[in-house]
């Protein structure tokens, strides 16, 4: 279907010889270690693929024209208005922006905590490990359903010509479908989350996160970005231990 460049295959080792790597009944505790940092980097495979998306029909809309635009002649030497103008295109477009940047601002908030984690001491340390730990499924499921719609609004924009591979939008949600799946599928991701970092240590994971994010808020109070701070502290909803 899509990352035809991978070398994507069955492969049989029938006959071939096993050689214990690492301590016995191990192997699955280090795989782990591999594949917490694949699940961030895959989401990170689906904002890319958003951008790229979003980039092309912003492009796109702005140079292609047809007939005139509802609030106006907004091309008044040409014969038609460029299709950006049009609402339903204007909508897709700016609702691509709004998830890759919701997206982009998750991403980095999260590569933030690795940075503590990896060089933080003492509490901050562990908080940071909390949060890394608490994120790593809402990364990677979210911004790969995100990379998967806003590629498939990409596609729209185009109208005929986004289905035709030369436009290279169809690619685009091609690749990225494959993000939902690999590394654990999103709802793997949403039985992580639920079953086992909501309730580890009486939410200790959640609440670590919780106040992450509502020093963020504290710290953007008085930035452009103070309506959404409010409504954040106006929800009132902060989270209690679970027995």
């Amino acid at each position: 279907m899509g990352i035809k460049a991978s070398p994507t295959c069955v492969m049989n080792f029938d006959g071939a010889t096993g050689y214990l790597v690492g301590e016995e009944n191990q192997g699955l505790a280090c795989m782990f270690t591999m594949m917490n940092d694949a699940r961030f980097q895959v989401g990170l495979q689906g904002l890319g693929a958003a951008e790229a998306s979003y980039q092309g029909a912003l492009t796109y809309a702005r140079e292609r024209v047809q007939s005139r635009a509802p609030q106006g002649i907004q091309n008044p030497d040409g014969k038609a208005d460029p299709i950006v103008f049009q609402p339903d295109v204007a909508r897709m477009l700016l609702t691509q922006k709004s998830l890759i940047e919701g997206c982009r601002a998750l991403s980095l908030f999260y590569a933030k905590f690795m940075d503590v984690e990896k060089l933080g001491e003492g509490q901050e340390k562990e908080d940071a490990d909390k949060i890394l730990q608490f994120l790593t499924p809402i990364c990677k499921a979210f911004m790969t359903d995100m990379g998967l719609e806003t590629t498939s609004l990409g596609v729209q924009v185009f109208g005929g010509h986004g289905f035709i591979r030369e436009w290279g939008m169809e690619q685009l949600m091609r690749d990225v479908r494959i993000a939902m799946l690999y590394e654990g599928t999103n709802g793997i991701q949403a039985l992580d989350l639920i079953g086992r970092k909501l309730t580890r240590d009486g939410g200790q994971m959640m609440e670590a996160t919780y106040n992450a994010f509502n020093a963020l808020v504290s710290d953007i109070q008085d930035s452009e970005a103070k309506g959404l701070a409010k409504v954040f502290l106006m929800t009132g909803v902060h989270p209690q231990p679970i027995a």
